[in-house]
């Protein structure tokens, strides 16, 4: 054997593995963590919004608690409402699903 396949035969031996197992994981790791930070500051910011937007209209809601007694009413404002917003609810939370890849 001479010093060429020496030197190969032990290059050869300390190659790195294709896919380094711990890098893998730290990187899913950290971009986990930063998806969750933006969704829990989306969710914050609109608890917020929401709050805020409750707060500004009770006063007025004050004069709409008897036509919100009718029967029927508050049912039918609600399958309207979710006729109008529902599939855009539905693409928004599945768009923030995590994706498998």
């Amino acid at each position: 054997m001479t010093n060429e396949d020496k030197l190969t035969a032990f290059l050869a031996a300390d190659l790195p593995p294709a896919a380094d197992p711990a890098f893998v994981s730290g990187v899913a790791e950290a971009v986990a963590k930063r998806r969750l930070r933006v969704a829990l500051s989306l969710a914050g910011a609109l608890a917020i919004a929401l709050g805020a937007v409750a707060w500004a209209i009770a006063p007025t809601m004050d004069a709409f608690g008897g036509l919100l007694t009718t029967p029927g009413l508050p049912v039918a404002a609600l399958v309207v409402a979710l006729g109008a917003f529902g599939p855009q609810l539905v693409r928004g939370i599945t768009r923030l699903a995590p994706t498998r890849s």
